[in-house]
């Protein structure tokens, strides 16, 4: 009898609880998702990207560690940020102590700067985690886009 007594208790108690919760009102509306915008295409002249393959195939070469094959993309009078010619030592001294200090090249993303195709930033990733910019300045000598000033490799 007893059993009868609490169990009619509880589901009274649970009756009143699910009556008292159900206001009888509708729900408040879910508010839909802002919809992410329509990304701008960036929008370059030609000129601005000319020099493009250039720099992808010398960092395909130091990718690679070919750093001789690298280096036939600087221009003979090439320099480095500090105005210092960049021989290729100095180049293969570059590159080497980037690998040894980093690791190796794993990714590098091109990106023209200004609209005449003499700069160009790359993003590069290095198989120790380390992510950092490179900026580059090239020049038209004859037909071919060469490498003038880098800051590193």
């Amino acid at each position: 009898m007893k059993r009868i007594i609490v169990a009619g208790f509880f589901i009274c108690l649970l009756s009143l609880l699910l009556f008292a919760c159900s206001s009888g009102e509708n729900p408040a509306p879910v508010s839909k998702a802002t919809p992410y915008p329509t990304p701008t295409p960036m929008t370059l002249p030609k000129s601005s990207v000319l020099s493009i393959p250039t720099v992808a195939l010398y960092y395909a070469a130091a990718k690679a560690r070919n750093y001789d094959k690298a280096y036939t993309f600087l221009s003979p009078d090439a320099v480095d940020d500090s105005g210092k010619k960049v021989t290729k030592d100095v180049f293969m001294r570059m590159a080497q102590e980037g690998d040894n200090m980093n690791g190796a090249i794993t990714n590098v993303e091109l990106a023209p700067y200004g609209k005449d195709s003499t700069q160009v930033i790359a993003t590069i990733d290095r198989n120790s985690g380390i992510r950092y910019h490179a900026h580059l300045t090239l020049k038209l000598e004859g037909k071919t886009w060469k490498i003038v000033s880098l800051d590193r490799v």
